[in-house]
């Protein structure tokens, strides 16, 4: 299994053997990918009073797939690090 390596002379990116000398030039310099797929179900949620709130910024872009309308508010939640929408 190669693991990546840094080649600090060239500063490329390689990948390396830990058992041999083997090298190889990476063709990619990105080493790792973290794509999180969320349903819409799952990040959007409905509470009235932040609806409400005059001091959240406020969107007409993302329509309720459920009821049609198409104001929301959106802030980022303190507890998962994640935008939420909130659709009155």
């Amino acid at each position: 299994m190669l693991y990546p390596r840094e080649d600090k002379e060239h500063r490329q990116l390689m990948y390396a053997c830990r058992n041999c000398d083997h090298k190889q030039i990476a063709d990619n310099p990105c080493i790792y990918v973290n794509k999180l797929v969320h349903e819409v179900d799952e990040l959007t949620q409905i509470c009235a009073d932040v609806v409400h709130d005059p001091t959240l910024p406020k969107t007409e872009d993302h329509p309720c797939p459920k009821c049609g309308g198409n104001q929301a508010v959106f802030f980022q939640a303190q507890t998962r690090r994640a935008e939420v929408c909130f659709s009155p």
